[in-house]
């Protein structure tokens, strides 16, 4: 075999001359001198502060204890709520629950004007950003429409109808924030809730669109039954088990208990922790609470009489 010989070119590396006229030069400085205005108090070459000359003099400072605008013995007074006082019992406790079939202590009766309830596109979408005139952004912030939100909000409006006394108001709820949500919101393949969708069907921008969380469908069950109770239709008794079963099946872990938080879009666990910094108690604790107590009335009212 023939010997062959390798040999690395010379490759000769020149610095240029860098003068302090050169603006190449990254260590020239700029002439720092006491009538130079950039100087704030600072040696140049130490960087040391000066304390003879601070720019902050604590004896001009402009906060005067004796004259601050909060009046410890009048403090401002806490925003009065517009649903009015709560009906707290004695003791700090809330009242008891009504014994079946008897009507729910919900607090005052609602007045004033009709609320306003700005749909978009004729209550066929909820949008999750909007103006604050309620009308329509543009881009895919615009577009963005969360289920989970949307169902949430169902059974806080019907609660605020039935105090209110507003048939109406609850009828369109029950149209648009439940039965709407359910409608564009369940996904047909694997079923469940999507986090996030796209109201012109539309890839969303969010990287979890297609996640299924604990508290979406916590919500919805709570929004399903409270429908229900309102405008009882076999189509929500069925649409409440169908999302009961894929919830209990799906989110509920049968071996250590309590709920996993959040699943892939096939149902499988995508993260198996059951608290953090988002998922806490509140939601399924509530929830199952709830629909408790509608199941009970439900269940209580559709009972023959004796």
């Amino acid at each position: 075999m023939p010997e062959i010989g390798l040999s690395t070119p010379k490759i000769g590396l020149s610095t240029p001359k860098i003068t302090p006229g050169n603006p190449k030069n990254h260590t020239w400085e700029p002439q720092i001198t006491p009538g130079n205005p950039k100087k704030l108090h600072l040696d140049p070459k130490n960087h040391t502060w000066d304390p003879q000359n601070p720019p902050w003099d604590p004896q001009k400072s402009p906060w005067d204890p004796q004259k601050s605008p909060w009046d410890p013995q009048n403090p401002p007074g806490t925003p009065k709520s517009p649903l009015g006082p709560p009906t707290v019992a004695p003791g700090g406790s809330f009242p008891p629950r009504a014994a079946p079939g008897a009507p729910q202590n919900r607090g005052p009766p609602l007045t004033g004007g009709p609320p306003k309830f700005g749909g978009q596109r004729g209550d066929s979408v909820v949008l999750e950003n909007v103006t604050p005139e309620g009308k329509e952004l543009p881009g895919s912030l615009g577009r963005l429409m969360n289920p989970g939100h949307a169902l949430e909000a169902a059974w806080l409006l019907l609660e605020f109808s039935g105090r209110r006394g507003d048939a109406d108001l609850g009828a369109r709820a029950v149209a648009a924030l439940v039965e709407g949500p359910l409608k564009w919101g369940w996904d047909p393949q694997h079923g469940g809730l999507f986090y996030f969708l796209d109201a012109d069907g539309h890839c969303p921008t969010q990287l979890e669109w297609s996640l299924k969380l604990w508290w979406p469908h916590a919500e919805a069950m709570v929004a399903l039954l409270a429908a229900q109770r309102f405008q009882p239709r076999p189509s929500l008794v069925s649409q409440f088990l169908q999302l009961a079963q894929y919830t209990f099946d799906k989110f509920r872990d049968p071996e250590h208990g309590e709920w996993f938080g959040y699943l892939n879009r096939d149902g499988s666990v995508a993260l198996s922790i059951k608290g953090g910094p988002y998922k806490g108690c509140f939601h399924v604790a509530r929830a199952l609470l709830m629909c408790e107590e509608m199941l009970d009335d439900i269940l209580e009212g559709e009972k023959p009489p004796q």
